[in-house]
């Protein structure tokens, strides 16, 4: 089996950011380097799932059939059960609060709350998904790594990765991808290689 280089390539990022490398859906995690430009200390953490979104239009909110919002969008999402969403902008001032997801179908768009619904809004609004810092530990694929002259260097790992973005389930076509965090600004090489489960 031959080690595959997926990924090299120049990323900028923020102090504690996390940035996301397009990746495999589900392989072995043989080697990860990456390096600052210029010289400095950096800690890295590899992660299976993204854990902040930006907002989300939403297209409609309606009755799941159960009397709780089932909240559609136009986009495929990458919510789990278990996850909470916040929803603002909605005519529906009842529903600008924080959503507990209780089920998901991610291939049709949309995904049940766990809060009750009343009518259907006129402005839907929009939400973003935020995973609490606590539970962020369980989608660790890589602990943090401090670099060492600059850079962190591991070779002949073996790290199994499955992204966990989408519900059990979904399809696993792409795009996928592995979310890098460093714990100082600045500009990356990264390159990372893998045995193809």
């Amino acid at each position: 089996m031959n080690l595959q280089e997926y990924v090299a390539q120049i990323v900028t990022v923020g102090a504690n950011e996390v940035v996301a490398v397009p990746f495999p859906y589900e392989t072995r995690i043989r080697k990860l380097i990456a390096s600052i430009s210029g010289a400095g200390a950096f800690n890295l953490t590899a992660y299976n799932r993204n854990f902040v979104s930006s907002a989300v239009t939403i297209t409609s909110i309606t009755d799941n059939g159960s009397g709780k919002c089932r909240i559609r969008i136009n986009v495929e999402h990458y919510l789990v059960v278990g996850d909470v969403v916040t929803v603002s902008g909605s005519s529906v001032g009842g529903y600008n609060v924080s959503h507990t997801i209780t089920a998901v179908d991610g291939a049709n768009g949309y995904f049940d709350t766990s809060v009750a619904f009343s009518t259907v809004p006129v402005t839907p609004g929009s939400y973003v998904l935020a995973v609490a810092t606590y539970a962020q530990v369980a989608y660790e694929v890589i602990p943090q790594q401090a670099a060492s002259s600059g850079a962190v260097r591991l070779t002949d790992v073996d790290y199994h990765f499955v992204n966990r973005d989408r519900s059990s389930g979904a399809n696993r076509n792409g795009p996928w991808y592995i979310y890098l965090k460093f714990s100082v600004a600045g500009t990356y090489f990264v390159s990372l290689g893998h045995y193809p489960d």
